[in-house]
């Protein structure tokens, strides 16, 4: 499987076929690498001035069953934008919005053709209700003038015609007298409420907006200037006050302020995010092309299931070109950035069981970062690709990552709908289309794919290279998309005997790492792999650089194949007391973990499992615990062997060990015993972040303290209480004054 964390695009001729994978070099998208070239010229472009992301909010301050404030309208300019003023007659504009609370004559009145306005409306929670609150996010420009100067107005509802708004374009400036931005907080009182003059003030429910009110300006014409507002009817009159839902929405009756809307700068979060694309087909499956991600405020949508794709989805579901797909994106008002994940092949296609890590860095803060739409051609087909019509969320509301993993089995293939699915080798990419655009239109609409042609029929699957392309197979697997924070390092305090790191990221466990000098090419472990974010280690000699690695490191990655022959040497020659007849030893059980757990270790007491293996030489009740340790995450493989039937004997087996889990734990029973056995625990097969060739261990004896047995054929004598887990130093299998060694595990890296 290819995994690669950095990429590197190379110039080579597009002529080139990858030895492994033998692609056929008439691709219509050869040009991909000049695609991808632009794609990077992108971030070369003139800096420019990074736009100030504010935050505009609304708050409804009223008491509950008060007043409803209509979506609020807000707009940026350059101080000349006075829409209304009091004493005057209302605009139809402001009109539009006072008794009806529509907004689109103001934006329409404010966004002239030559200008560089910018405006907008809060509608998050439609009408905001006594305790409501609503937001939206604006980038402005503080080098330009059309940006420097607020307004903003909404319906009071239930009313016939009121309103808030600031009467003076210049009132509220963003920018201080040296041309930084700053911060604004309005609360509006009572007595900026104003009466737009334009209906009269009868809050019949058939003219009135939240009462009854059907259609839009139905009220009786009033013909009047601006004012303030004088308030509603008194309690009894039969006005808006009598209903029990707005029993306290008279506003000119409440001291203290009613609305609140700020502007407020909101600070960046970046945040590493790590991708993992991979293709999950079988061998002899399905491609798909280099994976084109937008990430963008939510409003953007690639296709709709049942309508025409447009052509920019054409080009990618045809031929693999996400050029047009690029620039259609940009063009969508929620548009934030794009990004084409390539494989390291060439071309650059997700081959089956070919995978890439990407790091993109977002901002969490921005609304253009917080959704993510994808899209790829699946290969070889006319017009198949996958994707996601609804946008995936990337940030939860507090700026922490929420995107987490995407898997589309065959079953999700979808048809674009644009070329008939011929499969003929001209028509078809990988097969030998030799450019773009060239198979027979179909004019559908995207839906899901019907699959290829059966076998024999002369298409994908009759080639020897697709066999297993069949993509409708029940459960198939095909597109894979992992996501995570990528690991930083955020903190490094140097005290006179200790050095503390922290960092945040990644996916444990970890392994602090450090070398003497930049220039020396191997790093050391000095820190045990942990689930922590954070390692305290001695300060030693010439520590100078150090480094954490995540799980999805590939040197994390890392696997390792071992043979284990296990030796045995006991024997009456070699523990002459009272040796026993039929000595042997039960079957191998063990795992390979990490530092996070262990199966046993001397000085503590002995697990059922252990307890059950030394005295019964049962493998079972240890197995389930350490399928425990694995779905807690510190195990990773189970090892299990025979055993040796008559000692002196030996037994091999086999086991893989990874990066993440390269501790070795192993016991086996010396039978007959009380609960006695031999093992080793804790043994790292990756010393220093090498993995050992060849490793000898010397197999002492030890006690696991659940059996108080002396002899090798003690009967069973359970003790009040168990004992910590003991080498066993004492007869019988002492002899001369020392205990020999029962056997060697021997450990030799095959793979």
């Amino acid at each position: 499987m290819q995994n690669r964390h950095y990429k590197e695009i190379g110039s080579s001729p597009c002529g080139d076929v990858h030895p492994e994978n033998k692609i056929s070099n008439t691709l219509p998208w050869c040009g991909l690498g000049a695609v991808l070239t632009g794609a990077l010229l992108l971030v070369a472009r003139p800096l420019q001035a990074e736009p100030v992301h504010v935050r505009v909010t609304v708050e409804n301050l009223m008491p509950a069953n008060g007043s409803l404030i209509t979506p609020t309208w807000v707009g940026f300019h350059e101080g000349d934008f006075d829409f209304f003023d009091a004493g005057s007659s209302a605009s139809k504009a402001l009109e539009g919005l006072a008794e009806d609370g529509n907004p689109s004559g103001l934006s329409a009145s404010f966004t002239t053709p030559d200008s560089h306005r910018l405006d907008g409306v809060l509608d998050g929670l439609g009408p905001i209700p006594p305790g409501g609150v609503t937001h939206k996010d604006f980038f402005l420009d503080d080098s330009n003038p059309a940006h420097r100067f607020f307004s903003y107005a909404a319906m009071v509802i239930p009313s016939n015609d009121a309103f808030v708004g600031n009467d003076e374009a210049k009132a509220y400036s963003l920018l201080d007298d040296m041309g930084h931005f700053q911060d604004l907080e309005l609360m509006l009182t009572r007595s900026m409420v104003y009466d737009a003059g334009v209906e009269v003030n009868d809050e019949l429910p058939g003219n009135t907006p939240a009462l009854g009110q059907m259609t839009p300006n139905t009220g009786m014409d009033e013909q009047s200037v601006i004012r303030m507002h004088a308030g509603h009817m008194a309690t009894g009159a039969g006005g808006i006050v009598d209903r029990e839902a707005f029993e306290n929405a008279d506003f000119t009756q409440i001291e203290s302020a009613l609305i609140r809307i700020s502007v407020m700068r909101v600070m960046p979060k970046w945040v590493d995010v790590s991708l993992h694309v991979e293709n999950q087909a079988p061998d002899k499956g399905v491609y798909f092309t280099p994976v084109w991600m937008g990430f963008h405020d939510g409003s953007v949508r690639l296709f709709e299931m049942g309508q025409p794709a447009s052509g920019a989805l054409e080009r990618l579901a045809e031929d693999g070109d996400p050029s047009a797909l690029n620039e259609w994106f940009m063009n969508q008002s929620g548009a934030g950035m794009h990004h084409l994940v390539t494989s390291d092949l060439n071309p650059p296609v997700f081959a089956p069981g070919v995978s890439q890590d990407v790091t993109i860095r977002l901002n969490a803060h921005d609304p253009r970062h917080q959704y993510l739409s994808f899209a790829s051609m699946v290969i070889p087909s006319n017009d198949a690709f996958v994707s996601n019509m609804e946008p995936i969320k990337v940030f939860d509301d507090m700026g922490n990552l929420m995107l987490n993993a995407v898997h589309l089995g065959g079953g999700m293939v979808l048809d674009a709908g644009t070329e008939q699915n011929t499969e003929v080798p001209e028509a078809t990419p990988l097969l030998g289309q030799m450019m773009p655009n060239i198979g027979p239109e179909e004019n559908g609409v995207v839906r899901v794919h019907e699959g290829f042609k059966a076998p024999g029929m002369g298409g994908i699957l009759d080639q020897p290279m697709y066999m297993e392309a069949n993509f409708k197979q029940p459960e198939y697997p095909l597109f894979a998309l992992n996501a995570r924070q990528a690991l930083r390092i955020t903190s490094l305090n140097l005290t006179e005997n200790e050095l503390e790191i922290q960092w945040m990221g990644g996916l444990p466990p970890y392994q602090v790492q450090m070398k003497a000098q930049a220039g020396m090419a191997e790093w050391m472990n000095v820190g045990l792999m942990t689930d922590e974010t954070m390692a305290s280690l001695p300060r030693e000699g010439s520590q100078g650089f150090f480094r954490v690695l995540s799980m999805d490191h590939p040197q994390m990655n890392d696997t390792a194949k071992f043979q284990l022959t296990f030796n045995s040497t006991w024997s009456a020659a070699t523990h002459p007391d009272m040796f026993p007849g039929n000595p042997h030893f039960s079957g191998l059980i063990g795992a390979t973990h990490n530092q996070n757990g262990q199966l046993w270790e001397p000085g503590i007491l002995a697990s059922p499992g252990i307890e059950s293996m030394a005295e019964t030489g049962s493998k079972s009740p240890l197995m389930d615990e350490i399928q425990q340790a694995i779905q807690m995450g510190w195990a990773d493989t189970l090892i299990s062997g025979g055993g040796i039937g008559l000692s002196p004997g030996s037994v091999s087996l086999e086991f893989e060990a990874s990066a993440a889990h390269s501790l070795l734990s192993l016991v086996s029973m010396i039978a007959p015993s009380p609960d006695w056995f031999v093992g080793v625990h804790g043994v790292d097969l990756r010393p220093g972040g090498q993995w050992i060739d060849t490793l000898t261990l010397e197999l002492a004896p030890y006690d696991a303290g659940t059996d108080s047995g002396t002899t090798y054929t003690s009967p069973n004598a359970e003790p009040a209480i168990h004992n910590p887990i003991t080498t066993l130093a004492s007869a019988p299998v002492i002899h001369e004054g020392m205990v020999p060694s029962f056997g060697k595990f021997v450990i030799k890296r095959v793979e």
